[in-house]
């Protein structure tokens, strides 16, 4: 009995290290920058490694050719910033469309064909930026058109506007992007200046795009999406000016395309089992937040009776 005893113990401090362990488990972000190192990206870059491992890289790295599909993998998300030049994506390899992990973007003009195959229009026809009006002092803002509670909607209802970032007297530089998808999605909020301008929204994973040239993917392309990507479309020149709510739908996007929220949470459970072998195990149970496999993340270890 007293052996017992202190097995359980020993089972139970290990437990809490284990857990403490858990608790400091990143999902691996890729982030990727123009050039690898635009100023304009560092605040975004601070918020991201709140939560995340992040480790950002050149847009040109597609261009270069120095990344493969295989080399990819190891991160849990890709996120691209708007300050990406989208031309090294389109000469680049791998194809965006095939690369193999769940994608968060603020480029909207990403959506082209050649890209992620959301749309076959032309810029600023399918996608584009949105410059402010001095008159209606609105384009740095969004309208919810989500009437589903919709976990990209982060917590926003259906008709309220969000203002994304705190710039709408600048009338000069771009404020938001937009895209205007032709392919199944998941609409969460339009431009307040364009109802016609999709600026957040998801897609899912199995969803039918466009090829380079325009023309329909079918269903046994792999290039078919094979993960979740969303959009919240904010223009680099304001990414310091980004509001409380808009990092709150940024928040939102990534944790959808992971699968679930990245806080620990009380699903952590524990428990030690005496088997009728006599050995002792202590099993761990953490939520899985890394999108890689929805459900939950188990690690259990066997002590052997040493009696």
């Amino acid at each position: 009995m007293i052996y017992k005893r202190f097995v359980f113990m020993m089972l139970s401090i290990f437990m809490l290290y284990a857990g403490g362990l858990f608790a400091q488990f990143e999902p691996s972000c890729l982030f990727i920058s123009k050039k690898g190192d635009d100023a304009r990206d560092s605040l975004l870059i601070v918020h991201l490694e709140k939560k995340y491992d992040v480790t950002v890289i050149s847009d040109g790295a597609f261009y270069d050719s120095v990344l493969t599909v295989d080399s990819l993998k190891q991160y849990d998300f890709g996120f691209f910033s708007e300050s990406v030049r989208t031309w090294t994506l389109e000469f680049g390899v791998p194809q965006v469309k095939t690369v193999p992990i769940p994608m968060f973007l603020l480029e909207g003009y990403m959506s082209k064909s050649i890209l992620m195959g959301w749309t076959t229009q032309p810029a600023d026809t399918g996608f584009g930026t949105v410059t402010d009006s001095l008159a209606l002092n609105n384009g740095n803002k969004v309208l919810i058109v989500d009437d589903t509670g919709h976990d990209l909607s982060a917590g926003f209802g259906l008709a309220e506007e969000v203002t994304v970032n705190s710039q709408a007297h600048v009338t000069s530089h771009a404020n938001l992007t937009f895209t205007v998808p032709e392919i199944d999605h998941i609409p969460i909020a339009v431009s307040s200046m364009n109802p016609e301008w999709t600026v957040v929204m998801g897609v899912e994973t199995g969803t039918t795009v466009w090829n380079d040239d325009g023309t329909e993917l079918t269903v046994s392309d792999t290039t078919v999406t094979q993960n979740r990507a969303a959009l919240v479309g904010i223009h680099a020149n304001v990414n310091e000016f980004i509001t409380e709510d808009g990092y709150k739908l940024i928040d939102a996007g990534i944790e959808w395309i992971l699968g679930g929220a990245q806080e620990p949470t009380d699903d952590f459970v524990t428990k030690a089992i005496e088997s009728q072998s006599g050995r002792f195990m202590a099993e761990f149970n953490r939520k899985n937040s890394s999108g890689l496999a929805p459900g939950f993340l188990k690690k259990s270890i066997c002590f052997e009776d040493l009696r």
